[in-house]
């Protein structure tokens, strides 16, 4: 399974989604959604995805979330673990975008992975 966390605005969300979506495809995996960041969100309109585009996407729970992932899902160790000297903290399966730039080494990530960032780069998409 991919996961991708789900936060933002609409282009933010089409973003983080179009990139889960082709590595979900790449590995021949299932896509879901972190969403629970809009439980305390007030920008924007929330998450909008499937009421915008009709999707039916599957959003995992926090406690999902921590069954598959662990505590390194927890927000407050994800950006510990993006932030030398705490790379220790990071885990294989979360993956953090490293830069804006698009990252090739993403498609050789694990078949079960949380992905965080932008994911901007329209080379995601192109499959």
């Amino acid at each position: 399974m991919i996961v991708a966390k789900n936060h933002g605005g609409l282009c933010k969300q089409m973003d983080e989604y179009a990139a889960g979506r082709a590595l979900s495809i790449a590995h021949h995996e299932t896509l879901s959604l972190d969403t629970n960041e809009f439980a305390n969100y007030s920008l924007h309109q929330g998450y909008v995805l499937d009421r915008v585009f009709g999707l039916n996407t599957h959003r995992l729970s926090g406690i999902e979330l921590r069954q598959l992932f662990g505590w390194r899902v927890l927000p407050t160790a994800q950006r510990l673990a993006a932030r030398w000297p705490y790379w220790p903290l990071a885990d294989n399966r979360i993956i953090i975008e490293p830069h804006l730039d698009y990252w090739p080494d993403m498609f050789a990530v694990s078949p079960r992975a949380y992905l965080r960032g932008y994911w901007q780069s329209e080379r995601y998409f192109q499959m």
